[in-house]
């Protein structure tokens, strides 16, 4: 909705220029920020400068990115949108990665890490949600239509709000965003503890060849790098196309937002139980009772739902659908971010250094160039299915696409995953024995650590007694 907006504010051939920028841009600073990250240490910690200096930069892009002074020209409005939009999306890429790292940091425990990620994904999950409603609300407040279209290129007031309006309502939702955004970015940094990295290795230089060389090595790195490949391809594939899908395939317009809400409702809050599963049976069952029980039985039910099989059943069944769905999404977010840990931890014990950020920012870069593949397939998939944007009527290739692409294409990329995930090494045996073999080492850093203060303790009595 918001880019329809902002394509008629700037036109389609411009915005395209704005969103492949801002996306180069992003994925080209997700590659260092890592480093940077690693890289910092100050007497506030290595993590939290990035949070607090990043918060109200950001909270201004998503402001100003719906501001748009009069006097500007279109050039103008074009230069403002790169300009917030790219500082958007670059700025974030620093307090994301800090704010994953900060699992690493604010505890050694694996129940307490673990304890961190299901609330981490539960909360950003409903932060989607929280917008949907936010943007809803605004635009119902200042009577402006979602989605709506010029018609022969005029915008009467026979046709929908005018420009003004809907620019006022996407700067309120975007201001009251980032509002609630400042106020949850301050509670994650005053009040989750930063512990410093106590034997921290030296480093020559910001980026570690050494240290990349052994990671490109590292078979649990590797074999969750392509778990979350192929489980990011399904989720993105289907999150991305389920609006059309729905719109198209299934004629159900006025069904969308609530389908949508379901879906994230349910994912958000499954997370917590997910968390209880895992517990119970390990990360590697819980992740295969998702994809199995839940996310291939959602695909299969899309492929297979009809009006004409299931009449006036159809919506009924579909928001169940949805919540099943969500439910597999949920398991999904919260497992995989929870294993990232667990590498993490196995990664330090055998080169005895913390790159959390570096592992982080590793898997961001993955997933921006995953989403750029995805979406590429995806457009020529429809290009040949002869797909056309501003035609609200569609052919019968365009619905079969849609729903091809949204409910056959992810169970490819889940098999894929699963297969995978038969490859992880780490075993819950072996990630034991990792804590326990960390422990270990850190208790005999500490000691080392306290025989040192004691032994320059004692010389400085020495020196006062002889002196």
């Amino acid at each position: 909705m918001a880019i329809t907006w902002l394509t008629r504010l700037i036109t389609p051939g411009k915005y395209a220029i704005l969103s492949t920028t801002s996306t180069v841009l992003s994925s080209v600073y997700d590659i260092f920020v890592g480093f940077l990250v690693n890289s910092t240490n100050t007497r506030w910690g290595k993590l939290k400068p990035w949070m607090l200096l990043s918060t109200f930069p950001y909270a201004a892009c998503i402001v100003f990115m719906w501001y748009f002074p009069d006097s500007l020209t279109p050039t103008g409005k074009l230069i403002w949108c790169l300009f917030f939009l790219c500082g958007n999306s670059v700025i974030y890429k620093g307090y994301s990665n800090a704010l994953s790292s900060l699992v690493i940091y604010a505890t050694n425990e694996p129940r307490e890490r673990d304890t961190l990620n299901t609330h981490a994904s539960a909360f950003h999950i409903a932060g989607v949600l929280l917008s949907l409603l936010i943007q809803q609300g605004t635009f119902a407040l200042l009577h402006a239509d979602i989605g709506y279209l010029p018609v022969n290129g005029t915008n009467g007031t026979h046709h929908g709000p005018s420009l003004a309006t809907e620019n006022m309502a996407y700067f309120v939702a975007g201001a009251v965003g980032a509002g609630i955004f400042v106020i949850c970015a301050l509670a994650a940094v005053w009040g989750v503890p930063e512990r410093k990295d106590g034997k921290r290795k030296e480093q020559s230089s910001c980026f570690p060849i050494g240290d990349m060389k052994k990671l490109v090595f590292h078979r649990p790195f590797l074999a969750l790098l392509m778990i979350k490949v192929f489980t990011i391809l399904g989720i993105n594939i289907k999150q991305n196309n389920t609006t059309l899908m729905l719109q198209y395939t299934f004629n159900l317009s006025d069904q969308i937002f609530g389908m949508i809400f379901v879906f994230v409702g349910t994912a958000s809050v499954s997370i917590f139980i997910w968390n209880k599963v895992i517990s119970r049976v390990g990360r590697q069952t819980g992740l295969c009772l998702g994809i199995l029980v839940f996310l291939l039985p959602h695909n299969a039910a899309l492929l297979i739902a009809s009006e004409q099989l299931l009449g006036t059943a159809l919506v009924p069944f579909l928001y169940a659908v949805s919540a099943v769905g969500g439910i597999g999404d949920g398991c999904l977010n919260v497992v995989t971010a929870i294993m990232c840990t667990d590498v993490i931890d196995d990664f330090e014990l055998k080169t005895n250094n913390k790159t959390a950020s570096i592992l982080y920012s590793l898997w961001g870069v993955t997933g921006g160039v995953v989403n750029a593949i995805g979406a590429a397939a995806t457009n020529l998939i429809l290009q040949a299915a002869n797909y056309n944007a501003h035609d609200p009527i569609q052919p019968r290739s365009v619905k079969q696409a849609f729903r091809y692409i949204t409910a056959g294409g992810p169970p490819v990329f889940y098999l894929l995953a699963l297969l995978f995930l038969w490859l992880y090494p780490i075993t819950e045996e072996s990630r034991m024995a990792v804590k326990t073999a960390l422990d270990a080492r850190r208790a005999e850093s500490a000691e080392e650590e306290r025989t040192i203060l004691n032994s320059t303790s004692t010389e400085d009595v020495s020196i006062q007694q002889n002196a």
